[in-house]
C-alpha cells in the first residue's frame, strides 16, 4: 500500500460526499495504490448513512467508529491502522484535486522524502484563493529546518504527506483534547524532518464554511492555544538547539499567545477571570514576545514585563494600532 487517507468524519453528511469521491475518482493514470481510512467520530447526523454505500462500493476503505474524542484522537486513530508508505490526513468538508495522486507520484516514488509539502486553495463558493506562495527551488530537496527557517510552512497537516515510518521512529502523533492541535504539531513534526520535498501544485481545497471548527467561536480556543504555546517552549527548550530555528519557534509561540488574548473578545467575565490567571501563572510568556525579534510581540514583553495585566494591555495596543 502506498497511501493511506486517513479522513476524520463528525457531523458532515453535507460534505463528505464529495471529499470520498474525489479520492476515489482520480482522473489520472497513476500507479499508486491507495486505502482510505474513515474515522467515524461519534456523528449524530447521516455522516454514516452518506460513508455507508461508498465504501460497499470500494473494497480500499474502511471504516472505523469510536466515540465524539475530537480531531486529534480520529487522527491518531486512523494513524494506528493505516498500512501505506505514506499518510496524508484530509479533512472530510474539504477535496482534493483530481489529479492528486499523479501529480505527487514522482516526488513519493523517487525522492523518498520523509515530508511532502503540497499547496493549497481556500474556496468560499465561486471563489477560489491560493494559499501561500509558490515554493522557489522545489526542485531541490530540503531540511524540515530549512522549510522554517526560509517561512515557507504551513500550518495545517493535510497540506504534508508523510511519511509513516518516519511519524512512527519520531513519535510523532496529535495532541488530544484541544483545538489548533496542528499548531502544536506541525512546527515539531518540521524541525524533526531531514528530508522534505516541494511540489507548486494547488492540490488541497479548503472549504470555507462559518461554522468550521476553526472559523467557530468557542472560547475554550484561547485556553486551548495556551496549551500549544506550552508545549512548543517545552519542545524549543529540550530539543531546539539553533539560534535561527529557536527564533522560529519564539515567533510561532508568540502568534499563539496573541491568537489566544484575540479569542478573549466578548468572553465572559468568569472565564475571562480564570484566562488571566493562567496567563499571570505564566510569566515566561514575556520572555518568549522579547525573543521573537517581531516589533510588535518586543513591545508587548517588554510590558507584561511591568505587568501581569496581559488581556488589559493587549486590548490598549490593540485599540491604539486601529
Amino acid at each position: 500500500m502506498d497511501i493511506s487517507f486517513i479522513i476524520p468524519a463528525y457531523n458532515v453528511a453535507r460534505y463528505i460526499g464529495k471529499c470520498l469521491e474525489t479520492i476515489i475518482g482520480q482522473r489520472e493514470v497513476h500507479s499508486l495504490s491507495y486505502e482510505l481510512i474513515i474515522v467515524n467520530d461519534g456523528s449524530t447526523d447521516e455522516t454514516l448513512a452518506v460513508i455507508a454505500p461508498i465504501a460497499e462500493r470500494n473494497d480500499n476503505i474502511r471504516v472505523i467508529t469510536q466515540t465524539n474524542q475530537g480531531l486529534s484522537a480520529a487522527r491518531n486513530a486512523g494513524l494506528k491502522i493505516a498500512r501505506g508508505e505514506y499518510v496524508w490526513f484530509i479533512d472530510s468538508d474539504d477535496w482534493i484535486s483530481e489529479e492528486a495522486l499523479h501529480k505527487v507520484e514522482t516526488k513519493l516514488t523517487v525522492n523518498k522524502p520523509d515530508v511532502l509539502l503540497i499547496r493549497a486553495a481556500n474556496v468560499l463558493g465561486d471563489k477560489l484563493e491560493e494559499r501561500g506562495k509558490v515554493f522557489e527551488n522545489a526542485d531541490r530537496l530540503c531540511t524540515g529546518r530549512d522549510v522554517l527557517i526560509r517561512r515557507i510552512w504551513a500550518t495545517c497537516a493535510p497540506f504534508y504527506i508523510f511519511k509513516r515510518s518516519f511519524l512512527k521512529e519520531q513519535k510523532l502523533t496529535f495532541y488530544t483534547g484541544i483545538f489548533h492541535e496542528d499548531n502544536e504539531f506541525t512546527p515539531r513534526m518540521l524541525y524533526r524532518a531531514t528530508k522534505v520535498a516541494l511540489l507548486n501544485e494547488v492540490l488541497y481545497y479548503v472549504r470555507q464554511t462559518p461554522n468550521s471548527i476553526t472559523r467557530s467561536t468557542n472560547y475554550k480556543k484561547s485556553f486551548d492555544l495556551l496549551k500549544v504555546a506550552d508545549s512548543l517552549i517545552n519542545f524549543c527548550r529540550n530539543e531546539v538547539k539553533e539560534a535561527n530555528c529557536r527564533k522560529c519557534f519564539m515567533q510561532f509561540i508568540s502568534l499563539n499567545i496573541n491568537n489566544a488574548l484575540h479569542g478573549t473578545v466578548g468572553m465572559p467575565a468568569e472565564t475571562l477571570q480564570t484566562f488571566q490567571r493562567q496567563l499571570k501563572a505564566r510569566p515566561y510568556y514575556a520572555d518568549c514576545l522579547l525573543k521573537s525579534g517581531i516589533a510588535k510581540y518586543v513591545f508587548e514583553g517588554v510590558l507584561f514585563k511591568l505587568s501581569s495585566r496581559y488581556v488589559s494591555i493587549y486590548r490598549l495596543l490593540q485599540s491604539v494600532k486601529g
